[in-house]
């Protein structure tokens, strides 16, 4: 059958090649996912978060994703933002006027497979409903070193206050579709599929499933139920 690569076994420098065998090649794949030259598009509904897809040259498509709903980027955007904030932001309260309004840009510092857009604009409009967002790329697109994600414009208390947050949920969640999308071109053009697993953070796995889709890998088991 054709071999399946688990990006966990994968971290551990192992893969599997679907009938349980192990092979030692993570160095190369990791060589050759570097520079893979795999194309990736998946422009993705801003509303919903999803699905998200990736395609990519002679690369058999993966099956349907699961899609994030917005309450529940809403609801894991506003435990961040009271984990973070607490009582109040306290640099922010006595620096900042409140009538003060600021511009801001994300952009990426190295190369990308971008996720997680749909939490920062959550995390933006939760302390801000009035605050304008306008995205400058979408999930599932390769952003290279330097490029422009999102712009906000409004309140600078809530872009000051909700930027860790916002760049937090971006940061993981596109590591994750960029790990993803390496191994993907490592395997381009072979029969082989990048499957995801149920080793994932605790309370994270709907999103870290949905950001593995979106580096272009293949959603497997969601749980103990599933087959």
């Amino acid at each position: 059958g054709p071999g399946i690569i688990e990006p966990d076994a994968l971290a551990a420098g192992f893969v599997t090649d679907g009938a349980g065998r192990i092979d030692e090649r993570f160095e190369e794949l990791q060589r050759f996912g570097a520079h893979g030259g795999a194309r990736l598009t998946g422009p993705l509904g801003a509303a919903r978060g999803g699905p998200c897809v990736a395609k990519w040259p002679g690369f058999p498509q993966p099956s349907p994703v699961l899609t994030l709903e917005p309450e529940e980027i809403r609801s894991a955007v506003r435990a961040a933002l009271h984990e973070d904030i607490g009582s109040g932001d306290v640099t922010t309260l006595a620096c900042i006027p409140p009538e003060a309004t600021a511009a801001a840009v994300m952009n990426a510092r190295e190369p990308l497979t971008l996720a997680g857009l749909a939490f920062a604009e959550a995390a933006f409009r939760e302390l801000s409903p009035n605050v304008r967002l306008r995205r400058l790329a979408e999930e599932g697109a390769g952003i290279p070193a330097g490029g422009g994600v999102l712009e906000i414009q409004g309140s600078a208390r809530a872009i000051l206050t909700a930027e860790r947050v916002a760049l937090n949920f971006v940061q993981r969640l596109s590591g994750v579709a960029t790990a993803t999308a390496q191994y993907v071109a490592a395997v381009a053009g072979t029969t082989a599929r990048i499957l995801d697993t149920r080793k994932t953070t605790p309370g994270w796995r709907r999103f870290e499933k949905y950001t593995g889709a979106c580096g272009g890998g293949t959603n497997h088991r969601v749980g103990l139920h599933d087959l």
